[in-house]
């Protein structure tokens, strides 16, 4: 006698309804293939998995970064077979697990034939594996090595940079060589209130091989502290590995820094920002410089200020945050400061470094229906267009990317960083 099994189908949100959007970043924690594989066993707690591309991804193929999915969303969703399959090309550039379930969403208003969500996931964990294994036999036949998956060992983790809280803390990967090796660090997005300071393993590879060692810094977010607390514990963490280059076998003058939304500003506060070191400080740490050599970013925004958004972003007409949550209470003299003296644009000067940008729409293309839309637009193109106009007109180096215009001199962010610190 077979048990009776309950449908748990939780309700359909509705119509007209958002969730609540975190930031310019609104990029969440990324639910990869073994979470869902180790926690989605209780299907209860799939409706509170938020399904959202991380900047990780967005350095690895631009072309998978979409919004979010409401998370009743998950239980309700259903697709095509057509509809997965034709995701099969993003699977294989990944080249390795975990793959990222996200731009099937794209497709919920259109889903026909109900799957359950236990099936939902099977059948995406047999298509990520078909594909890998494709992928595999495609290197196999070419002559092409596999990377393998697993994170190389970080000859630091967790490693505090400022005392006082557990999020200040960073990874730090050594590359072996004779003279002082430059350094690429890592800024995470996630709208100063999640993501993750993990780096895919492909790229910690790829920069080790060349002789580059790397790091990866957390900082806090806007629960436990306003912003700059972000931007000043990532200048904090700058110093701090710059402190240890003698001891690290690093180049202080050789230091470059990559991110995406988030992190991509946290990057730019970094590299075009004027010295914030203090030469007459007691703290050694304090004394070191905060400048970087060069700077690679996804979907960055130019600027903090919700005015210039209305102002050139297309179909941007409202603020999609409040500037309390993430500055606290500020006169509007004092919030106009902070931007201009957080803000990409309002910072650039004649000696900044080169920067490498990477967005996923052309300035022609409209803005799309739904839910992708915000994300479309506090990550547009926009933002490196002008990023772009004002570094031509100051004689600095730059690089635009989005699709159909691609660097022919750099081919990947990681290309780039690569030439520039090994120059």
């Amino acid at each position: 006698m077979g048990m009776k099994r309950t449908a748990l189908v939780a309700p359909r949100p509705e119509k007209n309804s958002l969730p609540e959007i975190n930031d310019f970043g609104d990029m969440r924690t990324p639910v990869h293939l073994r979470d869902l594989i180790e926690d989605g066993t209780d299907q209860r707690i799939l409706p509170h998995l938020r399904v959202k591309i991380s900047d990780q991804l967005l350095q690895l193929s631009p072309a998978l970064y979409v919004s979010f999915l409401h998370p009743s969303q998950l239980r309700t969703s259903s697709v095509t077979f057509g509809q997965y399959k034709m995701h099969f090309k993003y699977i294989f550039s990944l080249h390795s697990l975990p793959c990222y379930i996200d731009e099937l969403i794209r497709y919920r208003n259109k889903m026909t034939h109900p799957i359950h969500p236990a099936l939902t996931t099977v059948i995406i964990l047999s298509l990520c594996f078909t594909c890998n294994g494709f992928s595999q036999s495609k290197a196999k036949a070419k002559g092409m090595v596999k990377p393998s998956s697993a994170e190389p060992a970080p000859t630091y983790a967790n490693l505090p940079y400022r005392e006082g809280h557990p999020q200040t803390v960073l990874d730090f990967w050594k590359a072996e060589a004779d003279e002082p090796t430059p350094l690429v660090i890592y800024l995470h997005g996630g709208g100063f209130s999640g993501g993750s300071k993990k780096i895919p393993p492909q790229q910690i590879r790829k920069f080790l091989a060349a002789g580059i060692s790397v790091a990866g810094v957390e900082y806090r977010f806007i629960q436990d502290a306003r912003l700059p607390a972000a931007h000043h514990d990532c200048r904090r963490a700058l110093q701090f590995l710059r402190s240890k280059s003698a001891e690290w076998n690093l180049d202080p003058e050789r230091i470059g820094a990559w991110g995406g939304s988030a992190g991509a500003q946290l990057c730019m506060y970094l590299a075009f920002h004027d010295e914030m070191a203090d030469p007459e400080s007691t703290d050694p740490i304090a004394r070191e410089s905060t400048r970087l050599h060069c700077i690679s970013t996804n979907g960055g925004q130019a600027t903090m200020d919700l005015e210039w958004f209305k102002k050139w972003i297309p179909e941007y007409e409202a603020p999609h945050r409040s500037t309390e949550k993430y500055f606290g209470e500020l006169t509007p003299e004092a919030l106009g400061k902070t931007l201009s003296d957080l803000s990409a644009l309002p910072l650039l000067s004649k000696d900044d470094p080169p920067l490498y940008m990477n967005y996923r729409m052309r300035p022609e293309d409209p803005v799309p229906d739904g839910p992708a839309a915000h994300g479309w637009k506090i990550h547009h193109v926009i933002f490196g267009v002008k990023l772009k106009e004002k570094m031509d007109a100051l004689g600095l180096e730059s690089y635009l990317n989005y699709p159909g215009k691609k660097s022919e001199k750099h081919p990947s962010f990681a290309d780039f960083l690569i030439a520039k610190l090994r120059e």
